[in-house]
């Protein structure tokens, strides 16, 4: 294995005029971005000041050197912040909104302490403690162009401070000089998920020691790991629950040099059975995969594909296998009907999934190519879920290494592309292909060397910004946020590498669905309830479609609705957040509000407390504990409270689907009606227990108030019974009404079910979540 890593690694990194024939990755990065040197000044440049779509520059703040290192979004001690590594060695923690480093950073990546490792990977920012804690920041370590230093893992706690090292093994000499005497370097971006099924986030990620490592958030291996694969890794593995169990398979590509008698690069789909990784499939084709995967659904087959790139290992020259994006089908290894397709080249980056034209067609496939090729063309590419090539787009005559993004620049309502190159960044209308404003090809901002993937973050009060991390390893490392000046009018599908924060490579396109997984079901008299910290538990509702648990929230979950189109639901957050599961997809604000799908990021005037879907399931509305309701999607705005002085606060909201208009209910039990009609309050009559939630009775157009002792007061609505003489172990805090018997359901804060006319489908055991629930909705 020595002489097959030499091969791809070389040793003849000083010599840069040997590109054409070296078998050496870093000799051919070595030698493109001396080239650029020559080339900063030949793109046509455009005049960005005079057109409306093109980012301007925000700050700029100098760093080490940067090459494969991209930045990453992250919320720090409640601060909007942007995460990079370097080469020189450190990790940069910065303000987005300002560019000044946060307190306790940068800090020093040293696997063994003491002895500085340069970062080629990209960090990975994931909430290890639990979704009510700081984040903890993840990164790799060990790079081909710095010599002898320690390869691993090395994760820090939000305020800089080590959390722990991990180093992996001294497998060979990955430079070719010097003594074999260094752990090889983790070239890959880690992963976080629970690919155990117990709800612990784990940190996956492959090496160059030809293992691929999951480690438990205290940087213990998982039982059972590492999984030999007889070969360097350099792709960064994706996660994704494909069978809908609350368990993460791990997708990731890796070489072979005969590995079970497939010489080029294997797929893999890993899953964690009975203590160790499971070979669930593999696909050994006849190139390696340094590419990292995608995975979403991109056809309508609802199905989860794996979409990845291979990659230009000289040992493997035939160009119909190195010149090929393949998209696999995540549950079976299969070929998505329509793939794999052809690129001008191979292709290094990860792909991009996400909606280009806003039209609602479906998310389509970004990918750039001609990694490796000493004389061009650089190529961006664009094909639809069936492999069509929408268009393909040339910027530039050198190597192109970098990983697309995708935001609506123009606010057109589809998602743009931003990709970089040796010359800098580029900005690519993505419905056509073209360079925006059709000003030519003139990169944004700085000519800068763009070997990584650029983000996108949303600073509250001060709009949207693209942040580059560009210098290359030659060069001097710059850290450059550009303001957007068209706000977009749609979430950016695929906002930074790999997706998001835990860089788990999920389709990351919220007005498609937070989790792509949702298997169906016909299930009557089912429902979901879920808990204050996110979790998701289903009572003959199907599998979960996914959850909170573990993501970024700076709130509590207080509301939970189902879409009324099928099996999928939205979860909200006090702050006004929103997150979009199976078929709901996030829809753009009415009246002015934000087009993010959400009031994330707003300043409320009081906290959101309920949330109910229109009639058709393609918009839904937002109530304040003020009685202020917020209008997004075809959900239409009847007006709201706001600015009126309340006795109590208002505790929920309940649609009329008779007329769109709407109910809100406080904590009194004095009811607003919004185009619908007024059948009776409480609100003058003295209650033991204060109003928690409300529900429409399907049958008399009527409604219910649930008290959070369970009293039931109906009105024109039909009374089937109450929990009002009985002593709860908890408190009632919502309840849901059936469609298909006309009766309700009430839960209390431990999880605990209460029937009224309404079948009994199972209710939660003491202490099966931690935080209480917040919401019960219906799934029929």
């Amino acid at each position: 294995m020595n002489e097959r890593v030499r091969a791809h690694l070389g040793d003849t990194f000083a010599d840069t005029t040997y590109m054409a024939v070296s078998r050496s990755v870093v000799a051919a990065l070595a030698a493109v971005v001396a080239a650029a040197t020559v080339v900063l000044a030949a793109p046509a440049r455009g005049d960005p000041a005079a057109t409306s779509s093109i980012p301007t520059q925000a700050w700029e703040i100098g760093i080490g050197r940067v090459a494969f290192s991209s930045p990453v979004v992250a919320e720090i001690d409640g601060v909007r912040a942007i995460v990079v590594g370097t080469l020189s060695g450190y990790v940069h923690v910065v303000n987005a909104a300002t560019g000044h480093e946060l307190p306790g950073w940068p800090r020093p990546v040293e696997i063994i302490p003491g002895q500085l490792s340069a970062v080629d990977s990209s960090p990975a920012v994931a909430y290890l403690d639990g979704p009510n804690r700081e984040p903890s920041i993840i990164v790799g370590a060990g790079s081909l162009y710095v010599h002898n230093q320690q390869g691993g893992v090395e994760a820090f706690y939000w305020n800089g401070v080590s959390r722990f090292r991990f180093r992996t093994r001294v497998m060979f000499n990955e430079w070719g000089t010097g003594p074999n005497i260094y752990s090889d370097s983790v070239f890959a971006t880690p992963a976080v998920g629970d690919i155990t099924g117990n709800g612990q986030q784990d940190i996956v990620f492959g090496s160059y020691d030809h293992f691929i490592y999951a480690l438990t958030p205290s940087g213990h291996i998982v039982p059972g790991f590492p999984y030999d694969n007889k070969d360097t890794i350099w792709s960064s593995p994706g996660l994704y629950d494909v069978t809908g169990t609350g368990k993460d398979d791990i997708y990731t590509g890796a070489d072979s040099t005969g590995l079970d008698g497939c010489w080029g690069g294997w797929v893999y789909d890993f899953r964690y059975r009975n203590g160790a990784p499971r070979v669930i499939w593999k696909r050994c084709e006849g190139q390696a995969f340094w590419s990292s995967p995608a995975i979403g659904a991109i056809n309508n087959s609802g199905r989860a594909a794996v979409v990845i790139g291979t990659s230009w290992d000289l040992a493997y020259t035939s160009h119909n296998v190195s010149n090929r994006i393949y998209a696999f089908y995540a549950d079976t290894g299969a070929n998505v009907p329509g793939w794999p397709v052809t690129t001008t080249g191979s292709t290094f980056g990860s792909p991009a999934i996400g909606d280009l034209t806003g039209a609602g067609g479906g998310p389509d496939v970004v990918a750039s190519s001609c990694a490796h090729c000493s004389t061009g063309p650089a190529v961006v590419s664009a094909f639809s879920g069936s492999g069509h090539q929408l268009w393909s787009r040339t910027i530039g005559s050198h190597d192109l290494l970098s990983s697309p993004v995708l935001v609506d620049l123009t606010g057109s309502g589809g998602n743009d592309v931003v990709v970089g190159d040796v010359t800098g960044l580029y900005a690519l209308d993505g419905r056509t292909g073209n360079f925006l404003d059709g000003t030519g090809s003139y990169t944004i901002g700085h000519f800068c060397d763009v070997m990584n993937s650029a983000a996108v973050v949303y600073l509250p009060y001060n709009g949207w910004r693209l942040v580059e991390a560009c210098g290359g390893p030659l060069g001097k490392g710059r850290l450059i946020a550009y303001r957007l000046p068209t706000a977009p009018r749609v979430p950016p599908a695929w906002m930074e590498f790999r997706g998001d924060g835990t860089r788990d490579g999920q389709e990351a396109d919220p007005s498609w669905a937070h989790e792509t997984a949702c298997p169906s079901t016909s299930s009557s008299g089912g429902y979901r309830m879920v808990s204050a910290a996110g979790s998701v538990i289903s009572f003959r509702a199907g599998p979960s479609c996914g959850s909170l648990v573990g993501e970024p929230m700076n709130s509590a979950v207080t509301a939970m609705t189902t879409d009324p189109r099928g099996n999928g639901y939205w979860l909200a957050t006090a702050d006004g957040a929103v997150y979009a599961f199976g078929a709901a997809r996030l829809y753009p604000g009415d009246q002015g509000l934000p087009a993010i799908g959400s009031m994330a990021g707003q300043p409320l005037p009081g906290k959101i407390v309920a949330i109910a879907a229109s009639p058709d399931g393609r918009g839904y509305l937002l109530a304040g504990a003020d009685g202020s309701v917020y209008a997004f999607g075809d959900a239409k705005f009847h007006g709201s409270m706001t600015g009126v002085p309340l006795n109590k606060p208002v505790v929920g909201m309940t649609i009329d689907p008779a007329t769109g208009g709407y109910w809100l209910v406080a904590s009194d039990g004095g009811i607003f009606t919004f185009d619908t009609k007024f059948f009776g309050s409480t609100g003058g009559i003295h209650l033991k227990k204060p109003i928690v939630g409300m529900a429409a009775d399907p049958l008399t157009g009527g409604y219910w108030l649930v008290a959070s002792d369970g009293g039931i007061f109906a009105f024109n609505a039909h009374f089937y019974g109450s929990t009002g003489r009985f002593r709860l172990t908890k408190p009632i805090v919502a309840m849901a009404s059936d469609r298909a018997t006309g009766g309700y359901w009430m839960v209390g804060s431990d999880g605990g079910v209460f029937a009224f006319h309404a079948p009994f489908n199972g209710a939660l055991r003491p202490g099966q979540v931690h935080t209480p629930i917040a919401a019960i909705s219906p799934v029929n």
